[in-house]
């Protein structure tokens, strides 16, 4: 099995399951990241990149594949 980061720029990509989600925040492109799909992929963000996420999504709620 791969472990596979999804990325996408479309609206809710994060909150629908992928992992992380660009948009654009006063004039500037940032991101909200989905922790429980990449722990679902096997994957984890380092503390840095969490650090600049506008949104961090844990939400059991959240549908990942």
């Amino acid at each position: 099995r791969y472990a596979i980061l999804t990325l996408g720029d479309v609206p809710g990509f994060a909150r629908a399951g992928g992992m992380i989600g660009l948009f654009a925040h006063e004039n500037t492109v940032r991101m909200e990241v989905n922790t429980r799909a990449a722990a679902h992929a096997g994957l984890s963000f380092s503390a840095k990149l969490l650090e600049v996420a506008l949104n961090i999504i844990k939400d059991k709620s959240v549908d990942c594949p």
